[in-house]
């Protein structure tokens, strides 16, 4: 039995690797791959939240890419931030975050509340 390597076997081959990584914090994709937005959206990421960075992204294939549709999709992942920075030929980095859900440390951390009050100028910080 001869084995043939061709684009499509080894495309295919790539996108069960990134199936079968599970909690991953950091994620690295070339925005060269015609198929790296669907890379992106199959990486089964942390609970916590992930780091994802595109090299190369400033070429042609990347020109139309947005991090929110790969990351909105309407469940457990939320774009917390995005930057570009001309390093090289680009590098696109998006902090994605989880959406509430199970957090490591089960205290049930409240929510800041911050509040200026307008005559004496003072900053209040409550924890609601």
């Amino acid at each position: 039995m001869k084995l043939v390597w061709s684009p499509e076997t080894a495309s295919k081959a790539y996108i069960d690797t990134v199936k079968s990584v599970s909690n991953t914090l950091k994620f690295f994709v070339d925005c060269k791959r015609k198929d790296f937005a669907r890379v992106l959206r199959l990486a089964k990421l942390s609970n916590r939240g992930a780091v994802l960075v595109c090299k190369n992204a400033s070429s042609k294939t990347a020109s139309g890419f947005r991090w929110r549709s790969v990351v909105d999709d309407g469940g457990s992942r939320r774009l917390v931030r995005s930057v570009f920075l001309p390093v090289g030929k680009g590098l696109d980095i998006a902090h994605v975050g989880s959406n509430g859900g199970s957090s490591s440390s089960g205290k049930g951390e409240g929510k800041w509340i911050r509040h200026v009050d307008r005559q004496s100028g003072e900053e209040h910080v409550i924890r609601k």
